[in-house]
């Protein structure tokens, strides 16, 4: 699944406001969410609202914080080629290969038909590099189960990490934004990460690194 033509509509953090009681276009939480394990899928507004509690949490406190923006490469290409349903699979796929490499504490939601964010709590932008290379080399070390049929995915990631001296909690997700459109620019399977001198937490996290 390598080379895309043209790219899906990306998720952008500053085009989204606070919520709105009421306004369910801004999320209101539903009966049920979809699970993964223990893992639970979010949405666009969740992940929001979880990651503005979250930034101002490690602002507050000193702690690190840090996002990853992930899309599958060329995933417009399978929906039209091989239909919705063929590519709903192959991102039920991805978020369990996700999740497998995701800790606990870490947060997934599914952003785009192709595009997921996840939050890394406790985590420098190091350690979220780490991360990352981890995640792109468990897409590229063996096929995804797709309906019993196997398919080479790749993915592309965006790594940003919260900074210190920032006054808009959205700041770090605005940055990962910007550096997982410059990884597809640079080609399938990239990783790029936000300059540490902009971004550097203010402690190193508790990560561990399996």
């Amino acid at each position: 699944m390598h080379g895309d033509a043209k790219t899906e509509p990306e998720f952008e953090a500053e085009r989204l406001g606070p919520e709105q009681p009421g306004d369910d276009s801004c999320g209101s939480e539903p009966a049920t969410k979809p699970r993964l394990g223990q893992t639970e899928l979010l949405s666009p507004q969740e992940f929001l609202r979880i990651s503005d509690r979250e930034a101002r949490r490690a602002l507050r406190y000193g702690r690190p914080l840090s996002v990853a923006m992930v899309t599958i490469d060329g995933f417009r290409l399978v929906r039209e080629s091989a239909g919705a349903d063929a590519a709903n699979q192959v991102a039920k796929s991805s978020i369990r290969r996700m999740v497998d490499v995701l800790r606990g504490p870490d947060a997934v939601a599914r952003l785009g038909p192709g595009e997921f964010g996840l939050m890394l709590p406790e985590t420098s932008l190091q350690q979220a590099s780490i991360a990352a290379e981890r995640l792109r080399l468990a897409f590229e070390s063996a096929p995804l189960d797709v309906g019993g049929v196997k398919r080479n995915v790749s993915v592309s990631i965006g790594v940003a990490a919260l900074s210190p001296r920032t006054r808009n909690p959205k700041s770090f997700l605005m940055a990962a934004c910007a550096e997982l459109r410059r990884a597809r620019q640079q080609g399938p399977g990239t990783i790029c990460t936000a300059p540490p001198e902009t971004t550097r937490p203010t402690q190193r996290g508790n990560r561990k690194i399996h």
